[in-house]
């Protein structure tokens, strides 16, 4: 199977990632299921890039970008995914890849960190790629409406608020 690796997150990827971000595909399985605007993008990319509580990486195939990892601390001791690879790179066990070394990567940065995943009710492949890579169902209060709420087993603790979801 061709190696799938992490990289940090860099401006260059800006571009990138607004047009993957307004993919069908992956506005189809988002949290606000609309595109965004550049400004917004924009303006939200360079938020999250500075961020001491966001933890951004591109999902690289044999060097190829693919996807993106997310991880952003909503708490002291909670942080939450967001993971997504193109649907050319979708139903190989990739994002399993991808979902396990950027937790073991949030786990190194946030020692002790619990780590949810908030996937729509409706995006099956999503949760299994998230069952798959460890996720358990987790308590509800931490998710918006109509997304199930998983945890990285062995992580406990409550459910923490969440702000800014796209």
């Amino acid at each position: 199977m061709p190696s799938l690796t992490l990289r940090p997150m860099a401006p260059l990827d800006r571009d990138r990632l607004l047009a993957w971000r307004n993919d069908p595909f992956i506005v189809a399985r988002s949290t606000s299921r609309r595109p965004v605007e550049a400004d917004e993008h924009a303006s939200w990319f360079a938020r999250i890039l500075a961020s001491p509580d966001a933890l951004c990486f591109i999902a690289e195939l044999e060097g190829t970008p693919v996807g993106h990892a997310r991880f952003e601390r909503i708490a002291p001791e909670t942080c939450v995914i967001t993971a997504y690879l193109l649907p050319a790179h979708t139903g190989r066990g990739l994002g399993v890849t991808a979902i396990r070394l950027g937790c073991a990567s949030a786990r190194a940065r946030w020692p002790g960190i619990r780590v949810v995943a908030c996937v729509r009710d409706d995006n099956a492949a999503g949760r299994s790629a998230f069952v798959r890579a460890g996720f358990l169902p987790g308590a509800a209060g931490c998710c918006p409406a109509a997304h199930a709420t998983l945890v990285l087993a062995g992580d406990a603790g409550p459910g923490a608020g969440g702000e800014g979801w796209r």
